[in-house]
């Protein structure tokens, strides 16, 4: 069975091939860990607990209360941590289906049938350094639009909650077949890369904000530096 694809292993890919072949292939790294990944499932974790019993956060993470308080107040049915895949011929499959290309999660939202629209949120722990980067929130949205066919637009967004501000992108059905054209590409280099199968030599290095602090690759010209 293929492997299915995800945003996170396609920006890990485009990122830097060398670290992408190391780390998530081989795994010759280990999954990364620390008090900051404990702090963000912690979290995540406490979100989920506030939204599916109606009981406000910890005192902790009180100060987030205000985006739990958001969503409560946002019409439609509610989901929480919800996975959705869909094949390679852009149809709606289960998560664990032989013929899942790509998947995707949000940590919660509402869908709004009645209303024809949906909202998805992903709680981001860390710095908004690539708030401009909005591929995980297309792909939500345009996943979400095939396996929910009466929904016309999704409101996705991140919450970063260091910052306590928001970024967000509206996918609207309409755009869907223009903004696969562009995505499409991106996830079949990887798919290229996971099934020629290419040659350890060909997955190049690239210098990039985890090189000096961040990267387990210290094989690579650029760690450290």
């Amino acid at each position: 069975m293929a492997i299915p694809h995800s945003y996170s292993r396609v920006k890990e890919f485009e990122l830097c091939q060398l670290r992408f072949y190391e780390t998530v292939l081989l795994r010759k790294w280990g999954i990364p860990s620390g008090a900051a990944l404990a702090e963000g499932d912690e979290i995540h974790a406490a979100m989920a607990t506030a939204l599916s019993t109606g009981q406000p956060l910890p005192a902790k993470f009180r100060i987030h209360q205000e985006w739990i308080d958001k969503v409560n107040r946002t019409a439609g049915e509610l989901f929480i941590e919800h996975k959705w895949a869909i094949t390679k011929d852009l149809k709606p499959t289960t998560w664990n289906s032989e013929r899942a290309w790509l998947r995707t999660v949000a940590d919660c939202g509402k869908i709004n049938e009645p209303a024809k629209c949906a909202l998805a949120i992903d709680w981001k722990n860390g710095k908004s350094i690539n708030q401009k980067d909005d591929l995980q929130l297309c792909i939500i949205a345009l996943v979400m639009l095939i396996h929910y066919p009466k929904i016309h637009a999704v409101n996705t967004q991140y919450i970063w909650l260091q910052e306590e501000f928001q970024t967000i992108k509206v996918v609207e059905r309409k755009e869907a077949r223009d903004m696969w054209a562009g995505i499409i590409p991106r996830i079949m280099a990887l798919d290229t890369a996971l099934n020629t199968p290419w040659l350890p030599e060909e997955y190049k290095p690239t210098y990039n904000r985890l090189c000096k602090n961040w990267c387990p690759v210290k094989s690579c010209v650029y760690n450290g530096q």
